[in-house]
């Protein structure tokens, strides 16, 4: 039985009396749309329900004497099956490829039904979505099998980025960066492109590249940072940052992350030692938190900051796990930068300690003041929200490079 296609076949029983031969079902049922003429015994109709593989029949026979025989039989869906059940998400102006399959005796065609792909996506009569596209939403298609006598099956499926894009501000990554140009693209449609300084060069190969902040020997810090626009995320309470990193060994405490300099230096991320993470919302009244042992220096960690003013409270995940979970203090808040002094966010660049004061928040004295950040940025991310435990763990399982 065919989707959507007339259908017809005879049931043929004789009788040795050559009396009249009536048919009639005795379990299981026809699929919908087909029909037994009971006097004449053919099945026919037009399938139009939903797609089953087999569907098994008792019939009887039963003459003019009212003599009976049963047999059984097996009606066969001959639509194409589909074995896709869901589509990889792409990365932004990252070249994509993904293969739809479903199974039949016969060749497939593929096609959309309803629906659209993503504006630079294409699927070919093969099955084979391809192409490189810079949207970011994620769009539902009825895709279309259809075998070579024209029975097809539909299935619908979810196509979208790799990651989470729900309140998306900000998106860095390895196709953001171009060598021998200073700018940044964000990928998230939302034009907040970055600036980095000369210091920072760009290393890696087309689709896996990244920034590496070198080792500031020569006490250039402001050489080697990233400007990001504050209106990314400024006067939000809840939002979230999201690095993907490979930082150095070093014994100094690093900045990351922080809200753009002055003496209200709200917002802080970074590191005390090689392998211990610190954040907090503002230096003047928030003790910090420490990290032991996570991440290790020199190899690929995936670190995010999220500030939820719904539960006053800051979270530091590492690699897809929650790290630990700390409480605004009094008198804080979980609010983004909203100096009015700097216009900029800034990844990278150490402190000075004209400017802050570091007593209260930095639990060991490694260093008077955090250094500058050195290692490798593959990309980042703001979110207006505070991302939830499984958001995270989609955003990690899509790698450095997403």
């Amino acid at each position: 039985v065919g989707k959507n296609n007339a259908y017809t076949t005879t049931l043929i029983a004789t009788d040795t009396e050559g009396t009249d031969i009536d048919y009639s079902i005795v379990s299981g049922s026809l699929p919908s749309g087909i029909t037994l003429n009971n006097e004449t015994g053919v099945l026919s109709g037009t399938y139009t329900g939903s797609d089953f593989n087999t569907t098994n029949l008792v019939i009887r026979a039963v003459d003019t004497g009212g003599n009976t025989v049963d047999r059984t039989f097996t009606i066969f869906s001959s639509n194409p099956v589909w074995t896709t059940t869901s589509i990889t998400g792409f990365f932004p102006s990252t070249a994509y490829s993904f293969q739809l399959v479903a199974t039949d005796n016969s060749s497939i065609t593929y096609s959309i039904v309803s629906g659209t792909l993503q504006t630079g996506l294409s699927l070919s009569s093969s099955g084979l979505i391809s192409g490189t596209t810079s949207v970011t939403s994620t769009n539902n298609i009825t895709f279309r099998a259809t075998d070579s006598v024209g029975n097809y099956s539909d299935t619908t499926l979810s196509i979208g980025p790799s990651i989470v894009t729900s309140s998306l501000r900000l998106w860095y990554s390895s196709s953001s960066y171009s060598t021998g140009s200073n700018t940044i693209t964000d990928l998230s449609g939302n034009a907040y492109h970055g600036t980095k300084r000369s210091g920072i060069t760009v290393g890696g190969s087309t689709g896996s590249q990244y920034l590496l902040f070198p080792n500031d020997s020569a006490g250039s810090p402001h050489n080697q940072l990233i400007h990001i626009p504050k209106t990314a995320i400024v006067g939000q309470t809840n939002w979230t940052a999201e690095f993907w990193i490979n930082h150095t060994t070093t014994n100094n405490l690093q900045t990351l992350f922080h809200g753009g300099g002055g003496t209200d230096n709200r917002n802080l991320m970074g590191f005390q030692g090689p392998n211990s993470w610190w954040a907090g919302t503002r230096i003047s009244t928030t003790t910090s938190i420490a990290t032991p042992n996570v991440p290790t220096a020199n190899a690929d960690h995936h670190v995010v900051w999220v500030l939820n003013s719904s539960s006053n409270t800051s979270k530091i995940y590492v690699d897809g796990s929650l790290l630990l979970t700390y409480s605004i203090p009094s008198g804080d808040s979980t609010l983004a930068e909203n100096t009015t002094d700097q216009n900029v966010y800034v990844v990278g660049q150490e402190l000075d300690t004209n400017n802050v004061d570091l007593t209260s928040f930095v639990q060991t004295d490694v260093n008077p003041y955090p250094q500058e950040f050195t290692g490798k940025l593959y990309g980042m991310r703001l979110y207006s929200k505070a991302l939830s435990d499984s958001e995270i763990s989609q955003n990690y399982s899509a790698g450095k490079h997403a």
